[in-house]
């Protein structure tokens, strides 16, 4: 059986945002543009433009990311991405500093 998945201009950008302001942030460009084709017919293209405080919560969240990678231990099963406002994260056990790399 064949599906197709049909999916708008909306739900695709959503689907590459996060990766978009990860490239953003690390190239420190102010915008990047995708281009989009649907279908045969329809050609689009649209800006994104940084948004620092996602980029800073991405950033923290990368950080812990890599300290889990570093420590060879398992991270949590789900941490909101909310958590990632702050400079610390605990774990229940542990308070880890998130500490940036500039």
């Amino acid at each position: 059986m064949i599906r197709k998945y049909l999916i708008t201009r909306v739900q695709y950008l959503q689907l590459l945002l996060h990766q978009l302001q990860h490239y953003l942030m690390v190239t420190k460009y102010p915008k990047v543009y995708v281009s989009m084709f649907f279908g045969n017919m329809k050609y689009e293209v649209m800006e994104v433009t940084e948004d620092k405080e996602f980029q800073d919560q991405l950033e923290n969240a990368e950080i812990l990311f890599w300290h889990f990678v570093e420590k060879k231990k398992a991270p949590p099963d789900y941490i909101a991405f909310d958590n990632f406002n702050s400079k610390e994260f605990s774990d229940g056990e542990t308070i880890i500093p998130i500490i940036p790399r500039k």
